[in-house]
């Protein structure tokens, strides 16, 4: 793997980044102009002191102000999913819709372990080409890359460029180093890495550095395994079939989801008490109930809409699961990689179907088959996790509330959008618009709801049927 900062990493760089963290430090203390104190904070040194005081007393909000840019290439999605659950962070990644990835790489374990590691490793390897070399006959077969891509082992290398600033990635080494993906050498040793560089690029941190390293040589974990919940559960795993609407949270026991948006509205807008909102609802006619709910759910600042919520549990591949996770604004829940998931949990897609379903059906099978042997040869489990397929199912929880929703169906039900996501998107909004007559009728592609399509020449060409207008700045179109 290869981690270089692209941003922030020169000496005059350095210490510019760390003028602005130390004039953050002094602000609630100061009487000074914020421009005056950062006049005052010209020496370097006493930066470096002053700020490690502030972080050592726990403050260290101060470090978010410093904002470093990484390019990483050579790692597996396993680190690209973590990466991606740091949703502080932002990312850009290599498409896998549109990039063909049959000559990207992979990644190779230490078999060193095992008393015929390299005949292991030899046979991993020629398995893990023989995966590639299918997804490119399945590319030159006129299956489409984004679903070709579902025959990909989990080991295959992305390229990620990131931007966090210093609190998260310390918090991003410290889970690396010793949270409940750390026994993946992989993550370990990216985890190491981002360390390395912090502690040359992010000099004012160096106690939290010692005590990290401290307790990555005691072999510190802070994570607990809960080992005696094995007892209460089967080992068995059952893919839904489709999602399902766990819970609705509103303000109201019958679970009244136009009532909590309007009502919400009602008092933000004229600064009443909630059971005089509740009053002012009482004596709206369903016409104006509808001209609210429009207002809201058009306008740029439609927090109203986070007052209700939705807990949804649903089926995706590993696929389908980093475009959920990028998806940074809702609370998702997803399985660890270790355990490792059950390769029998498999999607088919329906341009495989047409084209050569025995390529793809022999292919994971084979790998099933491969990964059965490896596992009674003792490799492990940490290893084990390569053998995951993009196609491989699993399910995933989140609780999303109506201003998310909202934002996520406009991106996902789309028509260009994958189409795996798109339809989980589909039934999500259905399930709501089942909860909602009011709210429900926002929820959807552009197209549909607002009856204009954002994405230039890249628009589909055939919009859902335009459903309502809308209003701009109070002006009805």
């Amino acid at each position: 793997m290869r981690i270089e900062l692209i941003k922030g990493g020169n000496k005059q760089e350095v210490e510019d980044r760390t003028r602005i963290v130390a004039t953050a430090g002094q602000i609630s203390h100061s009487s000074k102009s914020l421009f005056d104190l950062y006049d005052d904070r010209a020496d370097y040194d006493e930066n470096i002191k002053a700020i490690g005081r502030i972080v050592a007393s726990g403050h260290t909000s101060i470090t978010e102000h410093d904002q470093l840019t990484l390019f990483i290439t050579d790692v597996t999605p396993v680190i690209e999913q973590i990466l991606i659950g740091q949703r502080l962070a932002s990312f850009t990644i290599k498409s896998r819709r549109y990039v063909d990835f049959g000559d990207s790489g992979f990644h190779t374990p230490d078999f060193s372990y095992l008393e015929n590691g390299d005949e292991v490793k030899e046979k991993y390897n020629n398995h893990m080409n023989y995966l590639f070399n299918t997804y490119s006959e399945m590319v030159d077969c006129g299956v489409p890359k984004e679903d070709a891509r579902f025959v990909l082992p989990y080991c295959f290398h992305s390229q990620i460029a990131m931007s966090l600033n210093t609190r998260s990635l310390i918090k991003l080494i410290e889970y690396c180093t010793m949270g409940s993906m750390s026994d993946i050498d992989e993550v370990r040793e990216f985890g190491l890495k981002l360390l390395d560089i912090a502690k040359e690029k992010v000099p004012y941190y160096k106690k939290n550095y010692d005590s990290i390293e401290k307790q990555i040589n005691e072999g510190a974990k802070n994570y607990n395994k809960l080992e005696f919940l094995n007892k209460y559960v089967d080992g068995k795993y059952d893919i839904l079939e489709h999602p399902r609407l766990i819970s609705v949270q509103t303000d109201y026991k019958d679970g009244n989801v136009d009532k909590t948006i309007i009502v919400s509205c009602i008092m933000n807008r004229y600064q009443l008490s909630f059971d005089m909102a509740n009053k002012a609802y009482d004596k709206l006619s369903i016409d104006e109930k509808k001209e609210i709910m429009e207002v809201v759910c058009m306008s740029n600042e439609n927090r109203e809409l986070e007052h209700v919520s939705f807990k949804f549990e649903f089926p995706t591949t590993l696929a389908g699961l980093t475009h959920w996770t990028r998806q940074r604004i809702h609370s998702l829940l997803i399985p660890d990689f270790l355990p490792i998931y059950d390769l029998n949990n498999y999607i088919v897609p329906d341009t495989v179907k047409m084209n050569c379903l025995d390529k793809y059906q022999d292919a994971v099978n084979k790998n099933i088959q491969v990964y059965n042997e490896f596992k009674k040869m003792g490799v492990s489990d940490k290893d084990l996790v390569y053998f995951n397929l993009s196609g491989t199912m699993i399910n995933v929880s989140t609780n999303v509330n109506g201003r998310e929703l909202m934002w996520i169906s406009r991106l996902r039900c789309c028509k260009r959008a994958q189409w795996e996501i798109r339809e989980e998107a589909n039934s999500m909004v259905d399930l709501v618009q089942k909860e909602s007559k009011l709210y429900g009728e926002y929820l959807g592609a552009p197209c549909g709801v607002v009856g204009k399509c954002p994405e230039g020449k890249h628009s589909c060409g055939n919009p859902y049927v335009y459903k309502r207008r809308m209003y701009i700045k109070g002006d009805r179109l």
